[in-house]
C-alpha cells in the first residue's frame, strides 16, 4: 500500500505529477478493496501453509517412529509416550467344593484417562458354560463334568492379555493417541483378584524381573514404584527397580507402558469395599438373600445385575485409587508442602515420606535416628572400573546397645481385670489421645556416644531414656503392679515380683509406687542437650490435619491421618523383633527388614511410656478412691472403669500424666484422656473381649476377643449370646483365605478356607480370680433375666504361678465352662490339687479332692501313718470285715475290702495335699475318729492353718448332723 508523502515539494515536483497518478494515489488510500481481498487471502495461504507444515511434522513423526520399529530388533518394543491410564479391575468366582477351586465367572474393568472413563465385564467361559448346562436342564452331576473338563483345558484369561485388551480398546475409542508410559492397576486387596488370572505368579513374563514383580504386605501383595520390580535390600532402605511391561497392538506391534500395582486397602482406614463405596459416595450395591454366595446363580437368573453388581466393585476401586492419588500428590502438597513424585504403596511409607519431610532432608533424618553412610568400593568387570555403593547403617554406639531396648520392647498393656457380668451401674471407655504419636513426641535425640552403664535408680529416673534388666518387688496392697513381664505364650504378665527388662518411664514409676527395685544390667543413654524431639512437627501435623477435616465431615480423610500417623509408629518398630514373612521372590520366609525410620530404643521407650501412663492413672483412681473404683479391662491406649470424669481429672497429677498432658497442649491443644464408650452394664471375658449387655449414651463397646460374627447381625447382640449360651466343647466356624504362600507354592486360587475352632471365652487367668458370685443380666435373644458366674480379680504373686493355672485351665475346660458356682467350685477344687500335687504321680480322678484325700486316708489308716494308731503287719482275719462295717455304719459307703488290702502298700503323700471344701465331710470324720491325727502331716504346710479354719466353721454348720 502506497503512503503519502509529507515532506515539502518543489513546484516542478508538483507539475511532474499527473492527474491520473493523483487519482490513483487517493483510490488507493481511501478505497483499496482489491488489497482488503488480497489480505484475506494471504492470512488464509498462511493458515494453510502452517497446518501442512503441522501435518508434515506429524507426517516425519509417525514415519520415524514406523522406521525405529522397523530398524529395531525384532524383540523390541516402543516406549509408550502418552498420559497414563488408571484401570480397576475385579473379578467374581463361585467356589466349586469337587474342585477346591474357584470357578472364575468374569472379570471386571473401570478405565479413565484424564476425564474420560468406560467400564465393563467381560464373562468367562466357565460362566458361560455353567449357564449353557443350566439352559439346557443338565444335571448337578453333568454340569460339574464339564466344568471339571474345562478348568482342566483352561479358561482363565492371562493377565498380561486382559490389560493389553484394554490398552486397545482405549485407543479404539480416542480416549488415548498415544501408548501410555504409565499404567495404574488398581484393586481393593490385590491378591484376590490377581489370583483369578491365570498363572499369576506369572505375571510379567516377559520381564527379566518377574519373579520379584510382587511382594507381600500385610497379607496382599502390592508392587513397588516401577512396574513389576521390587527388590528391598540394604539396611532401612527399599530400592525399586523400574521396569517396563511389553504388551502388543492390534497389529501385533510391540510396546512398552511402565505397570504400577496399587492396592487400594493398604491405603484405606476401612478394610471393606462395602465401607470405602460408602466413603467416596459409591455405595456398595446389595444382593437378595445370600446370592453373595451363589454368583453363579444370579449370573444364570439375572446377569444385567450380575454385571451392574461386578462392574460396580471395580468404579469403587478405581475412584478410591484415584482419590489416594490427589490426596497424596495434590493434597499433601497444598496443605503441607509435601511433594511426592508417586502414590505410596501404603499408608505406612506415606508416613516415613512425610516424617522425612519434617525432618528437613534425609540427612537429618538419620542423624535424630542413629543411622550413619558407609562407603563401599568393588571392581565392576564389565565396565574394568572401581565403582562406589553407599549403605545406610546403624552407627557403632547405637548398635551396642540395640539389644538392650529390643529385649525391652513390649506390646501395649493389655488385661482383662473382671470377668462376667457386671453389676449395673456406669462404666466408661477412655482412651489417651493419639498415644503413640503424643508418645513420640516425649523422644528427644538420643546422644548415643555418650551412653553408659549404670545400677543406680536415680539415674533412670526423670526426664531420660534408659534400659535395664531388674529384680523387682511391688509393696503389699498394689491392685495393679506396673512392670510388665514377657511369657512365650501367653503375652505380657504384671505379677507383684520377678525379674524383666524394663524401661525408664516404667521404672520411674514403680520407684515412685515404693517398688524394691534392683538393677542387675542397665544403661542409660541421655538426651543431647538442648535437643527437641523431630517427632513433634509429624504429630502436630496429624492432629491439626485430623482436626481439620472432622470439623469439615471428611471421615476419609480424617481417617487416613490417623492411619498416617499411626503407622511411623508401626515402622519405627519394624523389623526389631526379627518376625518373618513370606518372599515371593523365593518361596521363603525372610526377616521383615528395617523400615527407614526403624529404631528399637524409640520405639521401646514410647511404648513403655504409654504403658506407664496408662497404669499410673490407674493406679490413683484405685488409691484415692479405694474399692469404688472398678477397672474392667485395659487394651492397649485406654481402659474400661466406672471413674467418672471428674474422679479421672483429680488422677491425671502424676509425673507421667502431666508429661502427657503437656504435650498434648503443644500439638494439639486438646485434652489427653477422651471418652470413647460409655455403658450401663458390660461384660467381660478377657484380654480383648469385652461387651455391652445394657446400653448406654454411646455405640456398644464390643471387642468379640478374636471370634468374627456372621454378616448381617447385630454383632454386640451376637457375641453377648454366644457368650451367655455357651457349652464345653462348642464349635465355632473359622474362615480365612489362603495364605500367600499356599498361594504361591501350592499354585493355589485365593480360596476361603474353612475351619472349626473350639470356642474359647473363658478368662485368660492374666490375674488371679477372687470373690466369685452370680450377676444377673437381661438374654438378648429372649429377653429374660439369666444368671452368670461373675469375679473381680487380683495380680499374681509370680509369673509362673500365672502360667501354671492357665495351663491346668486348659486342661480344665477341656470338658467344662465357668457359668455357674458349681463350675467355679469344680474348678477350684481342680486347680488346688493339680498345683499342690504337681510333681508327685497323683491323677486327678472323676470324684475329685475328696477321692483323692478317701485313698490317701486309706492308705494312712491302713499303713498306721499320718499320727493314727500302728497298724498290724499283716492284718488279721476279719480285719477289713470290720473296717468296712465301721465305714458303713457312719455313712461312708463304696469302701471294700479290696481298697483296704490295696491301699495297704501303696505309697502315702505326706505334708502334700491341699485343704478343699469337698475333703471337709471325710475330714471331719477323720479327726473325731482318730484325735490323734497330726493336720500337719496332712496338708502342705501352707494350708494347714486354713485346712484347721476350713473345718472348724463345717463343724460349726454342721453340729446338729455330727451330734446325731
Amino acid at each position: 500500500m502506497k503512503t503519502l508523502e509529507t515532506t515539502p515539494k518543489t513546484t516542478y515536483q508538483l507539475m511532474r505529477e499527473t492527474e491520473h497518478e493523483l487519482e490513483d494515489f487517493l483510490q488507493s488510500t481511501f478505497f483499496d478493496t482489491k488489497s482488503l481481498l488480497l489480505d484475506d487471502q494471504v492470512s488464509k495461504f498462511e493458515a494453510e501453509l502452517r497446518g501442512r507444515e503441522e501435518a508434515k511434522k506429524e507426517i516425519d513423526k509417525r514415519i520415524n517412529r514406523y522406521l525405529e520399529g522397523i530398524k529395531s530388533a525384532p524383540w523390541a518394543a516402543m516406549r509408550g509416550k502418552g498420559k497414563a491410564i488408571h484401570i480397576s479391575i475385579d473379578s467374581e468366582w463361585v467356589f466349586n467344593h469337587e474342585t477346591g477351586k474357584n470357578d472364575i465367572l468374569c472379570y471386571s474393568y473401570s478405565v479413565r484417562i484424564g476425564d474420560k472413563s468406560f467400564s465393563g465385564v467381560k464373562h468367562t467361559d466357565m460362566a458361560k458354560l455353567i449357564k449353557q448346562c443350566r439352559d439346557q436342564g443338565l444335571s448337578k452331576e453333568d454340569e460339574m463334568d464339564k466344568r471339571k473338563q474345562l478348568t482342566k483345558k483352561g479358561y482363565k484369561i492371562g493377565f498380561d492379555k486382559f490389560i493389553q485388551e484394554l490398552l486397545i480398546k482405549a485407543k479404539a475409542r480416542g480416549f488415548i493417541e498415544e501408548w501410555p508410559e504409565q499404567t495404574f492397576i488398581y484393586a481393593h486387596f490385590l491378591r484376590a483378584d490377581i489370583a483369578s488370572f491365570e498363572e499369576f505368579w506369572n505375571i510379567g513374563k516377559n520381564n527379566k524381573n518377574h519373579k520379584n514383580s510382587l511382594t507381600v504386605v500385610q497379607g496382599t501383595v502390592t508392587s513397588g514404584r516401577g512396574a513389576y520390580g521390587i527388590d528391598l535390600d540394604a539396611i532401612g532402605r527399599s530400592k525399586y527397580k523400574i521396569e517396563n511391561t511389553k504388551f502388543y497392538s492390534s497389529s501385533n506391534n510391540a510396546f512398552e507402558t511402565k505397570v504400577r500395582f496399587v492396592d487400594t486397602m493398604l491405603l484405606s482406614s476401612k478394610a471393606s469395599l462395602d465401607e470405602i463405596g460408602e466413603l467416596v459416595g459409591f455405595p456398595k450395591m446389595t444382593l437378595p438373600g445370600n446370592m453373595i454366595e451363589r454368583m453363579d446363580d444370579l449370573y444364570c437368573k439375572d446377569t444385567s445385575l450380575f454385571n451392574r453388581y461386578a462392574v460396580r466393585d471395580a468404579d469403587i476401586a478405581l475412584e478410591y485409587g484415584l482419590r489416594m492419588q490427589k490426596f497424596a500428590l495434590v493434597d499433601l502438597r497444598e496443605d503441607i508442602g509435601l511433594e511426592l513424585n508417586s502414590l505410596p504403596s501404603t499408608l505406612g511409607n506415606l508416613g516415613v515420606s512425610l516424617f522425612r519431610h519434617t525432618c528437613g532432608s534425609t540427612a537429618a533424618m538419620h542423624d535424630f535416628l542413629g543411622y550413619e553412610t558407609r562407603k563401599k568400593q568393588y571392581y565392576h568387570a564389565k565396565s574394568n572400573a572401581i565403582r562406589n555403593t553407599y549403605d545406610i547403617s546403624k552407627t557403632v554406639s547405637r548398635e551396642y546397645t540395640d539389644n538392650l531396648a529390643v529385649s525391652a520392647l513390649f506390646g501395649g498393656c493389655n488385661f482383662g481385670a473382671y470377668f462376667g457380668v457386671s453389676e449395673k451401674g456406669d462404666y466408661f471407655d477412655y482412651d489417651l489421645s493419639g498415644a503413640y504419636t503424643t508418645s513420640l513426641v516425649n523422644s528427644k535425640k538420643a546422644d548415643y556416644p555418650n551412653t553408659f552403664e549404670s545400677k543406680n535408680i536415680e539415674d533412670y529416673l526423670g526426664d531420660t531414656m534408659g534400659f535395664a534388666y531388674v529384680r523387682f518387688k511391688h509393696p503389699d496392697g498394689i491392685r495393679f503392679p506396673v512392670m510388665p513381664c514377657r511369657t512365650d505364650l501367653r503375652g505380657i504378665y504384671y505379677p507383684m515380683e520377678g525379674e524383666t527388662y524394663v524401661t525408664s518411664p516404667e521404672l520411674q514409676l514403680a520407684h515412685d509406687i515404693g517398688c524394691e527395685i534392683e538393677i542387675l544390667h542397665g544403661m542409660v543413654i541421655p538426651w543431647v542437650e538442648g535437643s527437641t524431639s523431630m517427632y513433634k512437627d509429624f504429630t502436630t501435623i496429624i492432629r491439626k490435619q485430623r482436626s481439620k477435616y472432622k470439623k469439615e465431615g471428611n471421615e476419609l480423610y480424617s481417617g487416613l491421618w490417623k492411619l498416617v500417623g499411626n503407622s511411623l509408629y508401626g515402622k519405627t518398630l519394624q523389623g526389631c523383633n526379627n518376625s518373618k514373612g513370606f518372599d515371593l521372590a523365593t518361596g521363603l520366609s525372610k526377616n521383615i527388614p528395617y523400615s527407614p525410620v526403624t529404631n528399637a530404643h524409640y520405639g521401646a521407650y514410647c511404648t513403655s511410656y504409654v504403658r506407664a501412663t496408662m497404669l499410673e492413672v490407674i493406679g490413683k483412681l484405685c488409691e484415692r478412691y479405694g474399692d469404688d473404683i472398678k477397672i474392667i479391662s485395659a487394651t492397649t491406649d485406654g481402659w474400661l472403669c466406672n471413674a467418672t470424669e471428674e474422679q479421672l481429672d483429680q488422677c491425671l497429677d502424676g509425673p507421667l500424666a502431666q508429661r502427657f498432658q503437656q504435650i498434648c497442649t503443644e500439638v494439639s491443644g486438646e485434652d489427653m484422656m477422651q471418652l470413647k464408650h460409655h455403658a450401663k452394664q458390660i461384660i467381660s471375658m478377657k484380654t480383648r473381649g469385652q461387651l455391652t449387655a445394657e446400653l448406654g449414651d454411646t455405640k456398644p463397646i464390643c471387642a468379640k476377643a478374636g471370634i468374627k460374627a456372621p454378616k448381617g447381625v447385630d454383632e454386640n447382640e451376637w457375641m453377648v449370646e454366644l457368650f451367655l449360651d455357651r457349652y464345653p466343647g462348642q464349635k465355632v466356624a473359622r474362615k480365612h483365605l489362603a495364605s500367600a504362600r499356599d498361594q504361591w507354592l501350592k499354585e493355589m486360587d485365593l480360596v476361603s478356607i474353612h475351619t472349626e475352632q473350639t470356642l474359647n471365652l473363658e478368662y485368660d487367668f492374666k490375674r488371679r480370680p477372687v470373690n466369685p458370685r452370680i450377676v444377673e443380666v437381661r438374654h438378648p435373644k429372649s429377653g429374660e433375666m439369666v444368671e452368670h458366674l461373675s469375679f473381680d480379680t487380683v495380680p499374681w504373686n509370680t509369673v509362673d504361678e500365672g502360667l501354671d493355672a492357665r495351663t491346668y485351665f486348659d486342661e480344665w475346660r477341656v470338658n467344662n465352662c465357668l457359668k455357674t458356682m458349681e463350675d467355679w467350685d469344680n474348678w477350684m477344687d481342680f486347680y488346688k490339687v493339680r498345683s499342690y500335687l504337681k510333681g508327685t504321680g497323683v491323677k486327678y480322678l472323676e470324684d475329685g479332692s475328696e477321692g483323692i484325700f478317701k485313698v490317701q486316708m486309706l492308705r494312712a489308716i491302713t499303713q498306721g501313718k499320718w499320727g493314727l494308731p500302728k497298724a498290724p503287719k499283716r492284718a488279721p482275719r476279719g480285719h477289713y470285715d470290720k473296717m468296712v462295717a465301721m465305714f458303713e455304719a457312719d455313712g461312708i459307703e463304696g469302701i471294700t475290702k479290696q481298697d483296704l488290702a490295696n491301699s495297704k502298700g501303696r505309697k502315702l503323700l505326706e505334708s502334700k495335699l491341699p485343704v478343699t471344701p469337698r475333703m471337709l465331710p471325710l475330714l471331719s470324720w477323720l479327726v473325731r475318729k482318730y484325735p490323734m491325727v497330726d493336720m500337719t502331716l496332712i496338708f502342705h504346710p501352707i494350708e494347714v492353718e486354713e485346712a484347721v479354719s476350713m473345718l472348724e466353721e463345717y463343724n460349726r454348720e454342721h453340729t446338729e448332723k455330727l451330734a446325731a
